[in-house]
């Protein structure tokens, strides 16, 4: 493991024991924030190309910090 962290480590087992739908998505978020916060590295180019493809395929891409193609985000016509 290269890091530990409490928040995450004592959180987990604390938002699976709770029932409410509401509190515990407020508990993951506040756990997905609190990890965003700890970013360990900054990417400086983060890409993806799309060389060539079909006339029947309308490709746009969205705005995501990992380059990833969705099938939301791809149609093909006819």
């Amino acid at each position: 493991m290269l890091c530990k962290f409490p928040e995450i480590d004592n959180g987990i087992p604390e938002a699976l024991s709770q029932l409410d739908d509401k509190k515990r998505a407020d508990m993951i978020k506040k756990m997905e924030r609190f990890l965003y916060d700890q970013v360990a590295s900054i990417s400086l180019w983060d890409g993806m190309s799309v060389f060539a493809m079909k006339k029947t395929v309308d490709y746009r891409p969205i705005e995501h910090r990992m380059p990833v193609v969705t099938l939301r985000n791809v149609t093909v016509a006819g």
